[in-house]
């Protein structure tokens, strides 16, 4: 079955059993009617079809208005069980209506709807609080205070380093940000588990259909954050060309320990080799103060360049480039970033020979840097 079939099918998997419990509601409140009113002295059959017809149908469109039925149960929170009694709420306002024009051939229609109201809300929480057992043994999580509208995060890596990003993620600001769906294994060994209340949703396997799953059930895509072993180079690798294949950004936590926010991984981090750290003190000593001019500035490589320039503190900064577009987005760059920083942006070609002598003579710069080509 495929991953998004599986999403749907759970979808309507969830509905049918809250419009079920609906029923299942209406009938035990007819129950609780013969057993308590004795004016009524039989079981009315064709009223008790017509209460919980209605009464399903009711529930089945507040649950779809309410967007109650794309919940997972297993990721259950507050802000979910909220809108779970806003779904019910609806529903019984869809129901009046319906109880009005069928009062006379209801028996007791508005008691009824209060009993099979409370019931239904019992069974409806009770179904999820079980889900929430079975997977992480955590039953009263579906009380827990979450972001509503939270990132939706998937954690990669070991239980070690679940529970140090966890704990690193509720002692900072993110935690009103983020919201971790779940763990996913670097090699398949704890699958079923939880680990502090989230659970262990798979292995790298199948990591692109839990991805494409969450995607239909929360209508956007999680992020996919690395943590612990899946940092190594190889499974970083192999996280990043199904993370790309699924239209999901991978993130990693700080790259030291005072960090405690979720970033983007760096290219550094792909490298088969520890980050060499340069020792920029002496191309400081050139560049502070002086004038310079970077050529092809708004490629990739001389981009870069005017970067670094851009961070050394000379007294001014002049780009050349020969690309329009490049040139714009690398000036409004270095704008925003060093809004101080005395720049100008010239568009030209170094093979122009009279233009790059106009600007040397205007901008009389110290130092040139010419990128490879």
């Amino acid at each position: 079955m495929k991953s998004r079939d599986a999403a749907r099918r759970a979808m309507a998997l969830t509905l049918s059993f809250d419009v079920a419990m609906a029923g299942v509601a209406m009938t035990m409140a007819h129950i609780a009617i013969l057993i308590s009113d004795s004016d009524v002295p039989t079981f009315q059959v064709r009223a008790w079809i017509l209460a919980s017809c209605a009464f399903m149908l009711a529930a089945a469109a507040g649950l779809v208005i309410g967007g109650v039925h794309r919940q997972v149960w297993r990721h259950i929170g507050a802000p979910d069980a909220i809108r779970l009694l806003q779904g019910i709420a609806l529903a019984v306002v869809l129901y009046l209506p319906v109880m009005v024009a069928l009062n006379g051939r209801l028996v007791d229609p508005l008691p009824a709807l209060l009993v099979a109201t409370f019931l239904w809300t019992a069974a409806a929480f009770t179904g999820r609080m079980v889900a929430r057992y079975r997977t992480t043994n955590a039953p009263f999580r579906i009380f827990q205070r979450i972001p509503s509208h939270g990132q939706a995060v998937l954690l990669v890596g070991d239980p070690a380093s679940w529970i140090e990003v966890l704990r690193r993620i509720e002692a900072s600001g993110d935690g009103a940000t983020l919201r971790v769906l779940g763990l996913i294994e670097v090699d398949a060994k704890e699958h079923g588990r939880a680990v502090r209340g989230l659970p262990i949703m798979g292995s790298l396997l199948n990591l692109g259909e839990i991805i494409d799953i969450l995607t239909l059930r929360y209508g956007t895509t999680p992020w996919i954050a690395v943590t612990g072993p899946a940092r190594e180079r190889a499974t970083m690798n192999r996280v990043l060309e199904i993370a790309s294949g699924h239209g999901a950004h991978i993130m990693s936590l700080g790259h030291d320990s005072a960090s405690q926010t979720l970033a983007p991984v760096r290219p550094a981090d792909l490298l088969a080799r520890p980050e060499r750290g340069l020792d920029l003190a002496p191309v400081r000593e050139l560049i502070e103060g002086a004038s310079v001019m970077v050529t092809g500035g708004g490629g990739s490589i001389g981009s870069e360049v005017a970067r670094q320039v851009a961070r050394q503190a000379p007294a001014s900064l002049s780009i050349l480039d020969s690309s329009e577009f490049n040139l714009y987005q690398i000036d409004y760059h270095l704008r925003v970033q060093h809004p101080c920083l005395p720049l100008e942006s010239h568009l030209g070609d170094v093979r122009d020979t009279v233009r790059l002598a106009g600007i040397f003579a205007q901008q009389s710069p110290a130092w040139s840097s010419m990128p490879p080509r």
